[in-house]
């Protein structure tokens, strides 16, 4: 609508070095990290965003025939996944966020995949952002 490049879908790729970096930090925190009995809620965690890392691939990767709505589906995603650790950590802002990206979802359907990306960052603030410093000052 705004630029006449012909694949404005692969902006989506730019995602993958950030999961790839992500990966790589988190593995080597760990291995670094004092020995720690795994626990059945961060397994749990563990394996909700893994899910929620394959649901992302499958949606980027069919976005034409999900209409190109891939942001509005993101988000849905995403609420789930926050919602849930937010649940498993009985921490109230990740559940908000999650609760927020569930909100935002149907307005980036309704404004259309022009605006949804915007919504998308509105989701990615008080889903993602402020609950994560939340949490971050509230381990310190």
């Amino acid at each position: 609508e705004f630029t006449d490049f012909s694949s404005p879908h692969m902006i989506w790729l730019i995602g993958i070095p950030g999961w790839i970096v992500t990966m790589l930090y988190s593995f080597k925190n760990h291995r670094n990290s004092e020995k720690r009995t795994p626990t059945y809620g961060g397994r749990l965690i563990l394996w909700t965003w893994i899910g929620f890392a394959i649901s992302i691939v499958i949606i980027i990767g069919g976005g034409m025939h999900f209409n190109y709505q891939v942001a509005a589906l993101i988000m849905l995603f995403a609420g789930f996944a926050t919602f849930i650790t937010g649940l498993i950590l009985k921490f109230r802002p990740l559940i908000i966020g999650g609760s927020t990206f569930w909100i935002l979802t149907p307005v980036a359907l309704w404004i259309g995949i022009q605006y949804s990306p915007i919504i998308m960052a509105v989701g990615l603030i008080t889903g993602y952002l402020i609950p994560g410093y939340l949490l971050k000052n509230a381990d310190e």
